[in-house]
């Protein structure tokens, strides 16, 4: 059908006669469908590059057009598969098609799909996730997609013209002959094909298993080359609509003292067709003088003819402008969630759920095969012990694979087996104390769209919900119905789709209508924070006109790879959630029982658990935050509290490389004239890098001027988060900064010597969320078995010391050069001498870092650190194969050796803060978060009046000071008074030894049972540790106690077990150990996954010992199902869901648990 083209040229002529455009401008095709002949796909370029026509039964050939069917990927639906010529040789690229798509609103619909695969490809989608037109290509996978994204979906039932230009760094789109919006690109059409591509893909089909395309094409071309705009018009064969209005006029701009403000370069504009495209803006010239100081000036320029203005404020560089006088509401802390972040209990402590502030948990459902561990009611009790926090269970869970593989041979089939499962599971949770029901959320259907209502081969019957709601609605209600029966005071959360599409506001209005409304409303977020403000208000608009009351949110996924571990990254997160007053879950891209890339090993906690540490003591009043551009992603954010029973001002942010000026407004007059601050930097420390607590950058006296204060900061890190916290001045400062000098230093700025070197990104970025985020965005290998490699960083210390020397690396736990030994050696050395052996460090996932620290000594000036992967001698070499990020150089404070924690700091509970401390009174608690670097003795003392106890880890001190066994990592003290004078000033912490007598016992040389065997592990201690304890294989102790009471036992281990992945989430297991003392009721403790058999780690674990001779014996088998007598073996026999092993047992530590000094 090509009538359509034949008036173009004569309006083209009419509408701009001054620069007329001629047919014979445009090139030839490579390859041009025009689908004439019924049955076949013929190329009328004379190019011969026809098309295959893929299931062509269920196509129709109808007024020189072709009819496609749609339906799930895995139906007969027609398609069209092209041939590889027809990009190959190619660099710019034009790709025309005209059609008329039919309005089926499953997203995902690819009119084309041009390339190799999903790592590399150009499409264009009539309705994308959000319901808006799309065309996007990537050379990297989806997460480095350049992306042009319409203002709605295509329209639909209406034959237009989609034009995409490809070619000079842009990718343009274009409808009906005039551009709909363009995005910069790296991407060109070489890029789209490699020597094993066969075709060059396809007409009608999607390279992700979406939705076919429904609809018709009268034409399909591409061209060789970028189209201009002219040529595109052209093409189009359409009279070009035209523009009717703006849809704003004036724009609020910021930029920088000295910098040329940032002019929006277009806006959203009318047309005469009806669909909305985005209009360029022409600006007048803006005198330098204008932004040469702070203030605010106005620009006027004019778009499609007509005026536009800019009202522009000029800031300080990182100006972020807190308003203690402008409060927005009671703190809510909703952004501390975490979806399958608990495994069990002790995977994480509860000092790491507590101290995190943990409100929400989304989960698998209990005995599910989706994932090994994080059963929901084995999660409930320690979430709710430790913060009274709500587990939200996934009810899908209980089938395995993502998709859901959802059982039965027909839709009513399938309902009813899952009706089944839902029943058990709610009977399940009836069988909790009462006190643990109220904190159960149940979530019947996750990201139905993609699932049980979707289109996919699991689907309920390959209908999405999104084009027909009714099945979907249908099995709603009754699920709905189901659950209120069984328990009718039970919570339902829903719709939990994977954004927030506009088909949701038809789902309140059905619920509303059908008495099924969700006691919580869920859905999810990952692409950037700014989505949770918008969506948040969008949502509450629905709400107010559908339901007129405000309903519960959880955001129960948030955030991508790039954002999770980077505090910088998450602060932004932080903001959008807490300003939004929702609760939301930070997403699982990976391992769980780690709080979502927050935990590390059991008990330890990276920067991002730091983060929300701080975030979760914020208390009273938030207030309004001013950042230096509002609504902008990947700049400086923050969140901010007013407390007036504390007397106190709290404020987090970070997000932006840049200088700081953080200013307090409005000062209440009860923090004083001078106010006292802390200021404090939360570093990344990498997805699974221990992180000591927020390192302090000041801690001095302030003056109140003009009813502000503020604070200036030459540069802050885009990775790193910072805290200041203000209170009423009247006390010295006590802590000093940890360190006098701190350097970083990228790998990928070294000098490399030798084979097999490779430069590796970029990694994560804003614009490619899905890889992980990485320092300088590269990272550097060759350090493997076999390499003569030497990467030498140069670096210039201020003065002469003993460094710490951190090694942010990284290797993947099961490659093959890494699975013989582990952790991968490297030899490090300083100019060439003094050289020690080191270990780098494992990761579940190639780019997740964490980081090996030793101690160099150097000198004043410059000196070359080398990592190589031979020693000096040349006897001994690297083993596995390890990627390098950075190293970082710090020279500790002599002056800091005590870690000093402030009373009016800690998390208060019936008592005061005060200047200078916290009064305790009777029954007063002050609780602090204290870190250890190591499973060891540390000196606490509490500078206190009155009298106090204290408790570490749940354990009883004796006096104010003592020598304590600390855990590694996160411990929690808490200091409680005992008579109505009791106060407290601070608790000082200091590494000690000698203190508590420390005794260690080498596995093999216990008692072995059964066939519990001693194993070679070249990193264990003394080389051997014992491996198959399960069953009436046992291994037994023979320990002394000096004296009766509680000791600290330090269990060395290593945990390998892993099974095998369905889909992105690695799935480590966790182990567990039955430990008895002296023939008593077991103690079962759980132990973190290590990532290899010969990679060992510490954990604590109180015992109670009598004087003299002990025995403690580990023991271990699967356990049951939750019905006690089932097992996952039994259900599941192909899938490892439950490890019947204890961990492997290298050595224990056993020291008295604390002695008073």
């Amino acid at each position: 059908m090509r009538a359509w083209k034949v008036p173009v040229l004569a309006v083209l002529l009419a509408a701009a006669p001054a620069t007329p455009v001629h047919a014979a401008d445009l090139p030839a095709p490579v390859l041009a469908y025009e689908f004439d002949t019924p049955g076949v796909v013929t190329d009328s370029s004379g190019n011969g590059l026809d098309g295959t026509l893929v299931n062509g039964g269920t196509a129709v050939f109808a007024d020189g057009a072709l009819q496609l069917p749609g339906g799930a990927p895995t139906s007969n639906g027609a398609y069209v598969t092209i041939p590889r010529a027809a990009l190959e040789g190619r660099t710019d690229l034009t790709v025309s098609t005209r059609v008329r798509w039919d309005g089926t609103t499953a997203p995902w619909q690819w009119i084309y799909a041009l390339g190799k695969d999903t790592g590399r490809y150009l499409f264009t989608t009539p309705y994308n996730g959000d319901g808006r037109l799309r065309t996007a290509a990537t050379k990297d996978f989806a997460g480095a997609e350049a992306q042009v994204t319409g203002y709605a979906a295509l329209p639909s039932n209406a034959w237009r013209t989609i034009t995409v230009t490809l070619g000079g760094g842009r990718l343009t789109t274009y409808l009906d002959g005039v551009a709909a919006g363009a995005a910069a690109t790296t991407v060109t059409a070489a890029d789209l094909l490699d020597a094993q591509t066969t075709s060059a893909g396809f007409l009608g089909r999607s390279f992700y298993p979406d939705p076919l395309f429904d609809g018709a094409i009268d034409s399909f071309r591409i061209y060789g080359t970028a189209l201009t705009p002219a040529q595109v018009a052209e093409e189009s064969g359409v009279t070009p609509p035209t523009v009717t209005g703006l849809a704003e006029t004036t724009f609020d701009v910021r930029t920088t003292i000295g910098t040329a403000p940032a002019m929006p370069a277009d806006v959203r504009g009318q047309f005469t067709d009806g669909y909305d495209r985005s209009v360029p803006i022409t600006w007048g010239a803006v005198d330098p003088a204008q932004y040469a100081q702070r203030g605010t000036f106005t620009v006027t320029g004019t778009a499609a003819g007509r005026t536009v203005t800019a009202d522009v404020t000029v800031i300080r560089e990182g100006e972020l402008v807190i308003d203690l006088a402008d409060t927005t509401g009671p703190f809510h802390g909703g952004a501390s969630g975490t979806l399958y972040g608990l495994y069990g209990d002790g995977v994480p402590t509860n000092n790491l759920i507590e101290g995190m502030r943990l409100r929400t948990v989304s989960t698998k459902a209990q005995d599910g095969p989706q994932h090994p561990g994080a059963d929901a009611l084995e999660v409930v009790k320690p979430l709710a012990d430790s913060t009274g926090g709500d587990t939200y269970i996934y009810m899908t869970d209980i089938h395995r694979g993502f998709p859901y593989q959802w059982p039965g041979t027909t839709p009513e089939e399938k309902l009813n087996l899952f009706k089944d499962k839902i029943a058990k599971q709610v009977d399940q949770v009836l069988t909790l104390e009462p006190e643990y029901q109220d904190n159960v959320v149940f979530v019947p259907f996750n990201e139905p769209e993609g699932n049980m209502f979707g289109t996919g081969q699991w689907s309920y019957d390959g209908v999405s919900w999104l084009s027909d709601p009714d099945d979907y609605f249908e099995a709603w209600d009754d699920v709905y119905a189901l659950i209120k029966a069984r328990m009718p005071g039970a919570r339902i959360a829903g719709p939990n789709t994977s954004i927030l599409f506009d088909q949701v506001k038809g789902f309140l209005t059905h619920t509303k209508a059908a008495g099924t409304v969700p006691d919580v409303i869920t859905w999810h977020e990952l692409s950037h924070p700014e989505a949770v403000r918008e969506s948040v208000a969008k949502y509450r608009q629905w709400e107010k006109e559908i339901l007129g009351e405000e309903l519960p949110i959880n955001i129960n996924e948030y955030a991508f790879n790039y954002h999770t571990s980077v505090p910088g990254q998450m602060i932004q997160w932080i903001s959008a959630i807490e300003e939004s007053k929702v609760d939301a879950d930070i997403a699982y891209w990976n391992i769980d029982g780690n709080l979502s890339d927050s935990a590390v090993q059991a008990n330890r906690g990276n920067g991002q658990w730091w983060l929300y540490n701080a975030y979760g003591s914020m208390t009273g009043q938030t207030v309004k935050v001013t950042p230096p551009y509002p609504g902008r992603n990947y700049s400086l954010q923050g969140v901010a509290t007013v407390d007036s029973a504390r007397k106190q001002a709290r404020a987090i942010f970070g997000g932006a490389t840049s200088a700081g000026y953080i200013r307090f407004d409005n000062v209440p007059k009860y923090l004083g004239r001078t106010v006292h601050a802390w200021i404090r930097e939360i570093p990344w420390t990498g997805q699974v890098g221990d992180s000591a607590q927020p390192r302090l950058i000041a801690e001095r006296d302030v003056k109140v001027s003009g009813g502000a204060v503020a604070f200036e900061f030459d540069e802050l890190a885009e990775s790193s988060a910072y805290e200041i916290i203000l209170a009423p001045a009247g006390k010295s400062s006590t802590a000093k900064t940890p360190a006098l000098w701190r350097g970083s230093f990228e790998a990928e700025d070294a000098k490399y010597t030798g084979g097999g070197y490779s430069r590796n990104g970029p990694e994560g970025s804003p614009s490619d969320v899905s890889k992980f985020y990485t320092s300088g965005r590269y990272n550097v290998g060759g350090l493997r078995t076999g390499s003569d490699g030497v990467l030498d960083f140069t670096v210039d210390v201020p003065r002469d010391g003993a460094y710490d020397l951190s090694v942010f690396a990284n290797s993947l736990n099961t490659f093959d050069l890494v699975r013989e030994q582990g952790p991968t050696n490297v030899f490090l050395r300083v100019d060439g001498a003094a050289e020690q052996e080191v270990f780098l460090p494992l990761g579940y996932k190639w780019v997740v870092w964490d980081h090996t620290d030793t101690k160099v000594q150097l000198t004043k000036g410059t000196h070359t650190i080398s990592l190589a992967a031979r020693s000096l001698d040349g006897v001994r070499a690297t083993k596995g194969d390890a990627i390098v990020d950075r190293i970082t150089l710090s020279l500790p404070n002599p002056a800091a050796a005590t870690d000093v924690y402030e009373a009016e700091l800690a998390d208060l509970d019936r008592a005061r803060a005060v200047t200078g401390g916290a009064e305790l009174g009777r029954g007063g608690t002050a609780t602090f978060w204290v870190y250890s670097p190591a499973d060891t003795e540390s000196t606490i003392a509490a500078v206190t009046s009155g009298n106090v106890k204290i408790m570490v880890n749940g354990q009883a001190v004796q006096g104010r000071k003592a020598a304590v066994s600390l855990s590694g990592g996160v411990n929690k003290v808490v200091v409680t008074g005992i008579d109505r004078n009791s106060t407290i000033d601070r608790l000082d912490v200091r590494r000690t030894s000698g203190g508590l007598r420390a005794v260690t016992y080498e596995a093999e040389a216990a008692t072995l049972a059964g066939t519990a065997t001693v194993t070679a592990k070249s990193l264990a201690g003394g080389g051997q540790a014992v491996t198959g304890v399960t069953g009436a294989n046992t291994l037994t102790f023979t320990v002394g106690a000096d004296r009766a009471g509680v000791h600290a036992m330090r269990i060395r281990y290593s945990n390998p077990e892993q099974a095998v992945a369905t889909h992105y989430n690695p799935d480590p297991l966790a182990r567990h150990a039955d430990i008895t003392v002296n023939g008593a009721a077991a103690e079962r403790v759980l132990f973190p996954h290590s990532f290899h058999d010969n990679n060992f780690w510490e954990l604590t674990v109180p015992v109670t010992l009598k004087k003299g001779q002990n025995t403690v014996t580990f023991s271990s088998a699967e356990l049951p199902n939750f019905d006690g007598t089932t097992y996952a073996s039994q259900t599941w026999p192909d899938v490892l869901l439950r490890s019947r092993f204890a961990p492997l047992i290298d050595r224990i530590t056993v020291s008295p648990y604390s002695i008073g000094r």
